[in-house]
């Protein structure tokens, strides 16, 4: 079958999304060292330059349309071999939303013809690499993708999946993840805005390392917000967790997706390793492919639903209750409990002036 053909087992997006920005977990053949890239095909390289545009207090940045071929060759490691264009220095500003249209036509001939469902976009402000790393602050695929090889004007219109500063140069990825085929991308027009960001949902303030337990009931989300400092990796995950379900449930069976501020999720995941038994769940952020900021975490027991993947939209239908345990972030102590905490140095200190 033609649709079973198109199943990558070597996928190597480490982020995906269509309205939203989520982390595949990779075949075991991915996760291996990648090979430097066999194929390297710029397209048409040129600089764009956003030009700022100022209304109601916000930036806009529209640049440039385009025209660019983008080829995935045939290669025994399945690499992607995105195109890159350049798009220039976009002005320093503030920018959390992004669309894209492409007038997009096939050009390999069936069977290596590409479908429109299977372009992709990313921007980073590195350049295009078969290793995938860069931050992606805007990443998806058409929202009027086709599994045919028609013409058609693709859209891509959504929050980016981390706050964008502009203040230096943007390249903007292209892909076709269907190997051995290659697209015309023709007007190609990219712009950047400023949009108030979903409301955020009510949170636990928190601080990474160390742990917490909290009671977990059935169909309830666990919120709390962090901050990164993109210093190193941080692995959050919910080991030691002791909640039970219904009959048909497994015991310690949970999930966490991990949201920016954007309201977009970023990383996800329900089991460490089902076949072995182990229904906990575990996230890592990587500075490699995520920026510095706040986050925010959903912590909740299976079976949960995220939604299109933005609006921090995250319902639980989990039967799960008990004592979740989260590794990785500890509670932010209360005001109350800070103003303890100050009284008892100062008894200590005082207690030890009397013994002097």
């Amino acid at each position: 079958m033609r649709g079973l053909s198109r199943l990558r087992s070597s996928l190597r997006f480490k982020l995906l999304g269509s309205a939203a920005l989520l982390a595949l977990l990779p075949a075991a053949s991915a996760m291996a060292a990648k090979p430097p890239p066999l194929h390297v095909n710029p397209g048409h390289i040129m600089s764009l330059g956003g030009s700022p545009q100022m209304g109601a207090g916000e930036s806009t940045v529209n640049f440039a349309p385009f025209n660019v071929t983008v080829a995935n060759p045939a290669d025994a490691n399945g690499n992607y071999d995105p195109t890159n264009v350049p798009l220039g220095n976009v002005a320093a500003g503030s920018y959390n939303f992004w669309t894209a249209t492409v007038n997009w036509s096939p050009v390999t001939a069936p069977p290596n013809d590409p479908f429109s469902q299977e372009a992709f976009i990313a921007m980073s402000p590195t350049p295009a690499n078969n290793a995938l790393n860069g931050v992606w602050y805007a990443s998806g695929s058409p929202s009027n993708g086709a599994g045919n090889s028609s013409p058609t004007t693709l859209t891509w219109s959504g929050y980016m999946n981390f706050p964008y500063s502009g203040g230096g140069p943007l390249n903007f990825w292209a892909f076709q993840t269907f190997d051995g085929s290659t697209a015309q991308w023709n007007n190609v027009s990219v712009s950047l805005s400023q949009q108030a960001n979903p409301a955020a949902p009510a949170s636990t303030a928190a601080n990474t390392g160390g742990s917490l337990n909290t009671a977990l009931a059935p169909n309830q989300v666990k919120w709390y917000k962090f901050h990164y400092n993109a210093a190193s990796p941080l692995t959050i995950d919910t080991l030691g967790t002791t909640t039970t379900g219904g009959a048909n449930d497994l015991p310690g069976d949970t999930e966490l997706g991990l949201y920016s501020e954007t309201g977009v999720l970023i990383l996800q995941n329900d089991d460490i390793d089902f076949s072995a038994g182990i229904y906990q769940s575990s996230i890592t952020l990587d500075p490699s492919i995520m920026p510095a900021g706040d986050y925010w975490l959903a912590a909740t027991g299976f079976a949960t639903d995220y939604g299109n993947g933005q609006g921090f939209a995250v319902t639980s239908t989990s039967q799960q209750t008990g004592n979740l345990h989260i590794n990785g972030l500890n509670n932010v102590p209360e005001p109350a409990s800070l103003g303890l905490i100050a009284l008892a140095g100062v008894a200590m200190t005082a207690r030890r002036r009397r013994n002097v």
